[in-house]
């Protein structure tokens, strides 16, 4: 998070200029109750009803290969797009492609670019629970996911991280680039690339 915020730090201050207001937070709580990001969003609740496009949420990014995005009907396209924007860090490919390429395997027969990446149901469990489910913000969940035992114990740290679940940060840096595009295209473009006909579907 806070490198896409340098990143589009650093843009605007080029001269990039997006059409609506980009809001980053950083919740503390989560596990005790979605305690934090629900206080803020029911004290801003009337605002972000009248004007919130989106919330995009990332919980644990990277603990291993496999992309894994849920979100709202609406923003399916969005988030699979995006996924096609960005190379996937150990294919040749985008994250899209190598997800499509799993999900065939797997399936055993031909499935649709979007819902090979993106799930249409969110449910609860992260920081999104308030926008989605009280406010009716559409929102995004997204992850690279893989087994990670050192989750929620005292091994789940840095190091730990940049040795054994994602050396490098490659994953890390890949979930950055395509949560900035995502971002970047919801509050940059002229008409908001939401869909409602699939969140009417």
């Amino acid at each position: 998070m806070l490198e896409l915020v340098r990143v589009l730090g650093t843009m605007r201050r080029e001269g990039w200029q997006p059409r609506r207001s980009l809001l980053f937070a950083s919740w503390d709580a989560e596990e005790f109750g979605l305690t934090s990001s629900t206080e803020w969003a029911e004290e801003h609740a009337e605002w972000l009803q009248g004007r919130a496009v989106a919330y995009l949420n990332v919980d644990s990014a990277a603990s291993g290969s496999r992309f894994v995005a849920g979100a709202s009907a609406s923003l399916m396209r969005v988030i699979a797009d995006a996924a096609g924007a960005v190379r996937h860090p150990t294919a040749n490919v985008s994250v899209l492609s190598a997800e499509r390429a799993r999900a065939a395997t797997e399936r055993g027969t031909a499935v649709d670019a979007v819902n090979a990446v993106v799930d249409d149901r969110l449910g609860g469990g992260s920081d999104y629970a308030v926008f989605l489910n009280h406010l009716g913000v559409p929102s995004a969940d997204v992850a690279f996911d893989g087994p990670d035992p050192t989750y929620h114990t005292l091994f789940d740290t840095h190091d730990y991280v940049e040795r054994v679940a994602d050396p490098g940060f490659a994953f890390t840096t890949t979930l950055a680039r395509l949560m900035g595009i995502a971002a970047m295209r919801l509050s940059g473009a002229e008409v908001v690339p939401i869909d409602p006909v699939a969140m009417a579907s």
